[in-house]
């Protein structure tokens, strides 16, 4: 039994737990719960690489329908995040900014402004639009791009985005190949500049290994039906292959393999063929064609395009849904992400978060 004598400290005692128990309680019923955190959302606008293990992206972080633009500068895996100009750092209505290495030097196109950075993006400079082209030609660290100028209709055409500026100026006719609808490859490939387009209403490609005064333009052995919509062009060893897609289905997809002044057609998309179409090609350098198909199918060819055959283990399958070659290898984006990959068997996932 408990003494009278400490029958009333325990009693206190359990007063005083009874006590805190009812404030704690009341405390939970009347101060608010935390507001729970905002999802954030990271999404890989664009992505270009200046060597194998040093590269630049615009990453979109968004919170709900609140986007903010930011600029990624990795170098062998080392993240650091850095501040776009201004305007570019808000989502806005139309196409998502362009990224670009030019050389030693950034530039970022927005709709109809442009910026540069010799700092790897620390500071900005903006790039006017040029009316006269101060250069005397093509320099290896430019860029080449499809434009369409003008309206109802536009008229297609070529851009050169310049490397000490970003500006990005029509090509002057003297440096312009004879092809109609050209769509050129942005970067020099084996020393040269390639533009895939028309002549006389016929297939053809166009190369120049100089500043771009001289062009050499040689046939396809094949027209595809339809306008051209997109051409890729890969080079392997002394071997090049020019992928042209139009908007004729269901033959929208022609592949040619050139050595030399030959060109012939290797495979052509077809209703019952595998794959169905092609998007996306890049060589391995042991030869080996790697592509993809709408939907992110993965494919490869080790016969120079005639067959392509669907990959069925890690070293044959492309991680992503898009695929191009990049300086030091090929890269492959979908919306989880994107992947390098030197030799097109083994990929490694690029940080972005």
């Amino acid at each position: 039994m408990i003494s009278s004598r400490l029958r009333l400290p325990v009693i206190a005692a359990a007063l005083i737990v009874l006590v805190a128990s009812a404030v704690l309680v009341l405390r939970q019923d009347t101060e608010p719960a935390p507001a729970p955190e905002r999802p954030t959302d990271l999404r890989l606008l664009d992505i270009d690489f200046a060597t194998e293990r040093h590269w630049f992206a615009l990453r979109a972080r968004c919170e709900q329908a609140d986007c903010t633009h930011q600029l990624l500068d990795v170098d062998n895996g080392v993240v650091q995040v850095r501040e776009l100009p201004e305007p570019l750092r808000a989502h806005r209505s139309g196409p998502p900014p362009r990224l670009h290495v030019l050389g030693g030097k950034l530039a970022v196109a927005g709709a109809e402004r442009r910026w540069h950075s010799e700092d790897r993006g620390r500071t900005w400079q903006e790039g006017l639009m040029a009316v006269d082209w101060p250069m005397d030609g093509l320099l290896p660290d430019m860029l080449l791009q499809h434009s369409c100028h003008g309206k109802d209709p536009c008229v297609p055409g070529i851009d050169a985005v310049l490397s000490f500026t970003g500006q990005q100026v029509p090509l002057t006719p003297e440096f312009t190949p004879p092809l109609t609808e050209p769509f050129p490859f942005p970067r020099q490939l084996a020393g040269r500049w390639w533009v895939v387009g028309k002549r006389d209403g016929r297939a053809a490609v166009s190369t120049s290994d100089g500043n771009g005064r001289r062009w050499q333009t040689r046939e396809l052995p094949s027209t595809p039906p339809g306008a051209f919509r997109w051409a890729e062009v890969v080079v392997s060893g002394d071997t090049a292959y020019v992928l042209i897609t139009t908007d004729h289905q269901p033959f929208a997809s022609t592949l040619y393999r050139g050595a030399g002044e030959k060109w012939e057609q290797v495979w052509q998309a077809r209703p019952d063929g595998q794959p169905p179409e092609i998007t996306g090609l890049a060589a391995a350098p042991d030869g080996t064609l790697l592509a993809v198909s709408q939907g992110g199918g993965s494919w490869f060819s080790a016969d120079g395009g005639h067959t392509f055959h669907a990959g069925q283990i890690a070293e044959q399958r492309v991680p992503g849904d898009t695929l191009r070659s990049v300086r030091g290898g090929m890269l492959s984006t979908s919306e989880r992400g994107a992947s390098h990959s030197v030799d097109g068997r083994r990929w490694t996932p690029l940080p972005f978060g």
